[in-house]
């Protein structure tokens, strides 16, 4: 065996031992039907990464289109017993080290090794929300809490989590805006993002409202590009975003600017916004 096919195989072993000790860190998982959750949750990826014919492709999305369908009754059976797991997928990551090997394994002859980034495991996490919805209600103070940590994981990750659990999701987001730790207050902003064409106007203009005065500059704009989502629907938010024109912030200025321009055309002239 040459260098190279020594530095080869000894890549891989790092790669495969990583793989292995991910699986041994994952928490006891639930089983149904004989096999794992997160057997489960890899027949939810409908992706064909291959180039194949037209023809191949049509049966390969019909068999994998079952897979995730019988899949999908297997993790609401499973239901909150795939939480724990699920909120570790979701806080994994990997090193730069193991990103660049994963990275490295794609472009070599035996890329029909199975191998898994931190990314993926993620993205089938989130998957397993989706799938669950509302029975994921229990998991929603551990997500509230995940938002402030930037190192850990991902806030967008964690706000489509929250996302997908639905209208359950909401006033406790909406709580995490007047948190303590602005992190919390900008994850739950941007979680709102997610949900905004699905809560009421009355719920959360008022609270987007209370975010013009944060003391952070990025809740604050945040704050005032939600309200101007809600056009008309976000009148009573006119006298703060007037005083916004006058913030600090030049972000926070120019998208006060912009959602009166939504808001309400007139008072925005009114302010001297052109």
């Amino acid at each position: 065996m040459g260098n190279k096919g020594r530095i080869l195989v000894a890549v891989l072993l790092v790669i495969i031992l990583g793989g292995l000790a991910w699986e041994v860190l994952l928490p006891h998982e639930p089983v149904y039907q004989g096999r794992p959750l997160s057997a489960w949750l890899h027949d939810l990826d409908t992706s064909i990464k291959e180039r194949l014919p037209i023809e191949q492709v049509r049966v390969l999305m019909a068999e994998k289109q079952k897979k995730r369908e019988a899949a999908e009754t297997a993790i609401r059976h499973i239901g909150t017993n795939a939480l724990p797991t699920l909120i570790t997928m979701l806080r994994s990551k990997d090193s730069k080290q193991r990103e660049k090997l994963f990275i490295w394994s794609t472009k070599q002859p035996i890329s029909q090794l199975r191998l898994q980034g931190a990314s993926e495991r993620r993205w089938l996490a989130n998957e397993g929300f989706r799938v669950l919805g509302e029975k994921a209600e229990p998991a929603i103070p551990t997500l509230i809490a995940m938002l402030k940590d930037r190192d850990e994981v991902e806030v967008p990750i964690t706000t489509d989590a929250l996302s997908a659990i639905g209208p359950k999701a909401f006033l406790p987001i909406i709580n995490a805006l007047t948190n303590h730790d602005c992190r919390v207050r900008i994850g739950g902003l941007l979680a709102l993002e997610e949900v905004i064409p699905q809560v009421p106007p009355a719920i959360v203009v008022p609270a987007l409202v209370g975010r013009l005065t944060d003391t952070n500059a990025d809740a604050r704009s945040l704050a005032v590009f939600a309200l101007g989502k809600y056009g008309s629907a976000a009148n009573a938010a006119i006298p703060g975003l007037l005083r916004a024109l006058d913030d600090p912030s030049a972000r926070v200025r120019i998208g006060a600017a912009n959602a009166l321009k939504d808001i309400d055309p007139e008072a925005a002239a009114e302010g001297g916004v052109k």
